[in-house]
């Protein structure tokens, strides 16, 4: 069912990009219909109310800053912008407090998206009672648009990615081998057990296609193998050996 508002979802708007592909001016600024091109996007979302919106600001983050709080959205700064897009999202995501039922991720440089698009986009969601898709995209002749829509834990786990994994890896690699090297700490856990950081080798993700993409890239040099090693019940198995107890001991050993 349509509703009036977007209570209940965020909306990150991404308004950083340096317009390198124009060149000269910032396009976000430049008149259109006589108000800047992202003030269009802006009131849009003024008239949907969203629980929260946040303008991801880069190059003339002073007037983008101006432009989102007159039109009472938060802005919050991209330093690294210029690294691309994939840096605006995570910056934004960062932001996004938690509660959400979804994440509308929408580009600051398309202008003229219809409030019915955000309402369909979120009665797509909130029908999906089974929550077979975490992504919502509507779709123009044929051709998918903006904005997008992501069920909110999404946006938590790919920004938890990023900033643990894909952000973090590269600054670990030794400059002497270009590998990672973690280190194995025998008395670091309180539990006993053996400990791995700088990466921590034993929390790699796998249980998400995204994840298991960051596992890709553990590669072992040409001619080596990667180990993956477990203690089966290694707790029990000591507590046989003090315990010497015969039942245990035949478990273990049959």
């Amino acid at each position: 069912m349509q509703v009036d508002t977007l209570q209940g979802f965020a909306v990150i708007v991404l308004a950083a990009g340096g317009s390198s592909r124009m060149g000269g001016p910032n396009k976000l600024l430049q008149p259109v219909s006589g108000l800047p091109l992202l003030a269009h996007t802006l009131a849009t979302l003024a008239g949907l109310r969203p629980t929260q919106s946040i303008v991801v600001t880069g190059r003339d983050g002073e007037a983008i800053t101006a432009l989102a709080r007159a039109h009472g959205t938060t802005p919050v700064h991209n330093e690294a912008f210029y690294d691309g897009l994939g840096t605006s999202l995570a910056r934004g995501a960062d932001a996004i407090e938690p509660g959400h039922r979804g994440v509308f991720v929408q580009l600051g440089d398309v202008p003229f998206v219809a409030a019915e698009t955000f309402h369909a986009l979120s009665a797509s969601l909130d029908a999906d009672t089974l929550r077979a898709c975490d992504v919502f995209v509507p779709v123009y002749a044929s051709r998918r648009g903006h904005p997008v829509l992501f069920r909110s834990h999404l946006v938590a786990e790919l920004a938890k990615l990023k900033g643990t994994y894909a952000d973090a890896l590269p600054e670990l690699v030794n400059p002497n081998t270009g590998r990672v090297h973690t280190s194995y700490n025998q008395i670091g856990a309180v539990t006993g057990r053996l400990s791995s950081n700088d990466p921590n080798l034993q929390n790699i993700p796998i249980r998400t296609d995204e994840g298991m993409e960051i596992r890709r890239a553990f590669v072992p040099r040409k001619g080596w193998h990667l180990v993956s090693a477990d203690y089966s019940q290694v707790e029990l198995r000591v507590l046989a050996h003090y315990s010497d107890d015969k039942i245990l001991i035949e478990a273990f050993l049959n």
